[in-house]
This record gives C-alpha cells, sequence and structure tokens, in this order.
C-alpha cells in the first residue's frame, strides 16, 4: 500500500524538454524512460548511467520536422486545378479552422559524452512559427462582403523565431534510497539526476498585430498595424528528474519517471536588439483612386532596451514497461505556459518497440492530436550492437500517406566504449 501511495505522490505531482534528440522521432516523443546515455542528458539524468559499456559518444545526429494544420498533398492536388469551385474554396477553408500554422524545426547535437555519471553535449535547436487568419484567404477566394468590417488580431495572425545552441552538463544514476531514512526502504529502487544547460542565441516574436478592412459606400478602408521584437543573447536552464522501478521481476520490468525542465530557465537578450514598426493605412477608397497613391505606409526599426526571454517550465511523466524483446513506453508533458517551444496544452504519446534477432529493433509512436498540433504517427527502424547502434525515424503529421500535412525524419548514430 505503501508503495502504491508513493507511485501516485510521483504521477500527481509530474502532472502539475524543449531540447530532445532524435532517437525520439520513432516513438513520437515517448521516450523519457527510453533515454539512457547521451540521450538521457535531455530527457532524464536520473537515467544517464543505464547502458552496459562504460562510456557513449553521438555526433551530428539531425532531426528535421515540417507541418501545417491545413494542406496535405490531397488537398494540394485537389486545388491544383483551372477553376476552383466553391466546393473546394470551403474544403480549403474548413481545414484552416480559423487560421493557417506552418511550423518548422530543425535540431542536431553536435556532440555528446557520457560516461557513468556524467554527461556533456553541445546541441542546436531552430524553431519557428507562424499562423495567418483565414480571413484573409478568404477575402483572396471569395472577395469581401458588402459593409462587413474583416478584424485581425494576434489570436490568428503571429509568429515567432528560436534559435539557441546550449552546452549541456548532466549528473545522474545516484541512488535516492541512499538519502532516505532506514524507515522508508520500502521504497522502490529510485535515481535523481540533474543538469545545467548554458545557452546562447536568438529570440524573436510578434508583440501587436491590430488589422481593420472594410469596403462599403463611404470607399474601402483598410487600417493595419504589425509590431515585431527580436535580439541575442544568453542564458540557462536546469533540469531535475528521477526514475523509479517498480517492477523488476525477469522477463517484465516497469519503470517511471519525471521531469521538470527549464528551471530558472531565462535567456537574457542584449545583442542588437531592435523594434520593427508596420503599418499600412487607406481611407475612403474608391475605384476611382487607384490610379495613384491611396495608401500610405510607415516602416520603421529603432534600437531597444535590452530584453529577457522566459522559457517556461515543463512537467513530463513517462513509464516504460519491457517484456523481453518487446517494449512499451507511454509518456505525457505541459509547458506552464505557451512559447516558441510549445503549447501549455498536454501532449500525451504511446511508443512500442520490438527488437529483432536482438540487433534489429522496431519502433513506432502516436502522439494524441490536441488544440496546439495534429497527431503525429511515427515509425522507425535501426541496428544495435554492442559497441554502436544506429536508426532512421519518420513522423506523418494528422494522417498517414498522401493526406499527411507534414513530416518528421531523423537519423542518429551513437559508439560505446
Amino acid at each position: 500500500m505503501k508503495r502504491i501511495i508513493f507511485i501516485s505522490i510521483l504521477i500527481s505531482v509530474s502532472l502539475l524538454n524543449a531540447f530532445s534528440t532524435p532517437s525520439s522521432t520513432p516513438f513520437a516523443g515517448s521516450f523519457m524512460q527510453r533515454a539512457n546515455g547521451v540521450d538521457a542528458i535531455y530527457w532524464n539524468p536520473a537515467n544517464l548511467a543505464n547502458y552496459n559499456t562504460k562510456s557513449e559518444i553521438t555526433i551530428l545526429p539531425i532531426s528535421f520536422k515540417a507541418y501545417n494544420n491545413a494542406f496535405s498533398i490531397d488537398l494540394y492536388n485537389d486545388l491544383m486545378v483551372d477553376y476552383l469551385t466553391q466546393d473546394l474554396k470551403d474544403q480549403l477553408l474548413n481545414e484552416m479552422n480559423g487560421n493557417l500554422n506552418i511550423n518548422l524545426e530543425f535540431n542536431t547535437i553536435l556532440f555528446a559524452y557520457a560516461s557513468n555519471n556524467f554527461g556533456l553535449s553541445f546541441g542546436t535547436l531552430f524553431n519557428t512559427y507562424a499562423k495567418i487568419d483565414e480571413q484573409y484567404l478568404e477575402l483572396i477566394l471569395n472577395g469581401n462582403e458588402y459593409e462587413r468590417d474583416y478584424m485581425f488580431t494576434k489570436k490568428d495572425n503571429d509568429v515567432s523565431l528560436l534559435a539557441i545552441q546550449d552546452i549541456t552538463l548532466a549528473f545522474g544514476g545516484y541512488s535516492l534510497n541512499y538519502l532516505l531514512p532506514s524507515s522508508m526502504d520500502y521504497l522502490p529502487k529510485t535515481k535523481y539526476g540533474f543538469s545545467f544547460s548554458f545557452l546562447s542565441g536568438a529570440t524573436g516574436q510578434m508583440d501587436e498585430f491590430r488589422g481593420l478592412f472594410r469596403a462599403g459606400d463611404g470607399g474601402m478602408n483598410l487600417d493595419q498595424n504589425t509590431t515585431l521584437h527580436y535580439g541575442g543573447g544568453f542564458g540557462y536552464k536546469a533540469m531535475f528528474g528521477i526514475s523509479s522501478e517498480l517492477i523488476d521481476a525477469k522477463p517484465y520490468n516497469l519503470s517511471v519517471g519525471m521531469t521538470i525542465d527549464n528551471i530558472l530557465g531565462t535567456m537574457k537578450n542584449s545583442i542588437s536588439c531592435e523594434a520593427h514598426e508596420f503599418s499600412i493605412l487607406a481611407e475612403d477608397v474608391y475605384v476611382a483612386h487607384l490610379d495613384r497613391d491611396f495608401f500610405t505606409e510607415q516602416d520603421t526599426s529603432y534600437t531597444i532596451n535590452s530584453f529577457s526571454t522566459e522559457l517556461p517550465m515543463k512537467y513530463a511523466l513517462g513509464f516504460l514497461l519491457k517484456a523481453g524483446n518487446l517494449s512499451g513506453s507511454l509518456d505525457f508533458a505541459k509547458y506552464s505556459k505557451p512559447s516558441a517551444f510549445g503549447s501549455d496544452l498536454l501532449d500525451t504519446s504511446i511508443g512500442i518497440e520490438y527488437e529483432l534477432l536482438d540487433m534489429f529493433p522496431l519502433q513506432a509512436g502516436y502522439m494524441l492530436a490536441n488544440d496546439a498540433h495534429p497527431s503525429i504517427t511515427a515509425f522507425g527502424f535501426g541496428l544495435r550492437m554492442k559497441y554502436w547502434d544506429g536508426s532512421i525515424g519518420f513522423q506523418l503529421y494528422d494522417s498517414v500517406g498522401q493526406s499527411s500535412k507534414g513530416t518528421a525524419i531523423s537519423a542518429q548514430m551513437k559508439f560505446r566504449f
């Protein structure tokens, strides 16, 4: 009963990582308890020492993803016609569901090394996100309704950019049971770990977006204002993680882990900090005025004071069940607030792996959709030897085949000695 209470506390605290590794791609993010060695530096440093050799290194594993919320190959093919019917126009607008958003991400580890309870990594993350209001496309496809006010806000028009390099030191695999009094020896075997990351890079985001378009008896009126800011600098963050073996009776092993990432995380931007303001105004414009300048435009850039970008805390919980050559995992993750790293909605993902002939891992994963991203279907395969392994992973967004609205691909190789 006491063990059940301990497990319940662990899960409750967890539900209260922006950096990942290419190895997680085939599992759609269900990777916390699978990660060991160099992967554990970013996923859960408590599992840092979970490998069978003294040391492990990886050089330049890469992952790239690109997806949107509306366009699939099937829809693109449907739209490539000489004349768009109203049904096709409506289909495209319905797919947008308020806005068209596009996400791009590139992630690599320049070099990572793990030995016993220590890990060191040099990584790079590039992430950009943009969305544009469905009403803009509606105006292009269908024209405007007479005397209707088209209002545009930051809710459906936004852009953010994040480019970060990190140097991360991790320490993990330490027994938490040794720190507890002997009266708590009923607790399962539990390890803990932590990491510190030193960050450098650039961030940019939109501060304001306001727009109004109207056409009627008073002519055409347009008022659009946009403000962005950007800058480069340095920062830091920390992660703490624990991992516990709840069942260890061969061939079965069940473990659970939890992490809190971006502890005290911040980027202090003090290099080339600028703001950019753009506005366009047109008032009471008629067709007869179109042969001359009928709008005023302002495009201004200016230096701003240094600013800080807070990295939102991330809470994650992961389970891993092993049964011989078959394993299944379940992960939950949530940011404390939305940012360039992701939304504040709960991400839920599952993963499965079967190790064929003890050396050919076949992998698959699935992440549930939420209001911030579509569902993700993932798969991969690799070759796993004692002193090295490599794998390739793929992800498809929202659906599979030509109905997919995006894709991701990764490749990695690790060496142990």
